[in-house]
């Protein structure tokens, strides 16, 4: 008895796990990429700022998005106006990103640069340009970013 009861309780730890799992599906570089668009109010980006976003072509066809030979997001340079959120969280996805480099110019940012942003280990090059046109005490902050140990250069204006 107490084998079937321990069979059931294992059944029921193995059904979860495999549901928690797939709750956190990896997201690819272009559904990142997708979800940053969208999230950074890339509709009413200048057009000349949001070429091939969203469009089939290869995502290292996109307008400021450089990858290596497997497809993956190595260089990331946002031009952006318009936006609503800074930067959202799922950058952290972009595993492979070595340079970001985000220039906005708007008064409409409604979050800090997400804490997340201290997982892109692989980070050599970091530059923050935010003209904001907000009071200094409502700028975005910035998180620590201690552990970006191959960070070679830092440019942050505005914030």
């Amino acid at each position: 008895m107490k084998k079937v009861i321990l069979s059931i309780v294992c059944l029921f730890i193995g059904i979860a796990m495999s549901s928690c799992s797939e709750a956190k599906k990896q997201l690819t570089d272009q559904e990142i990429l997708v979800v940053m668009y969208e999230a950074m109010n890339g509709p009413n980006w200048k057009d000349s700022n949001k070429e091939n976003w969203l469009s089939e072509k290869p995502i290292g066809e996109w307008k400021g998005v450089e990858t290596n030979d497997e497809g993956r997001v190595v260089k990331l340079v946002l031009n952006a106006d318009s936006v609503i959120e800074l930067v959202p969280s799922e950058i952290a996805g972009l595993t492979e990103l070595e340079e970001l480099s985000i220039f906005i110019n708007n008064d409409g940012i409604t979050n800090n640069v997400p804490t997340e942003i201290r997982d892109l280990t692989k980070l050599k090059r970091l530059y923050l340009n935010l003209s904001l046109f907000i009071p200094y005490e409502e700028r975005p902050l910035i998180p620590d970013i201690s552990t970006l140990v191959f960070l070679e250069y830092l440019f942050i204006s505005g914030v």
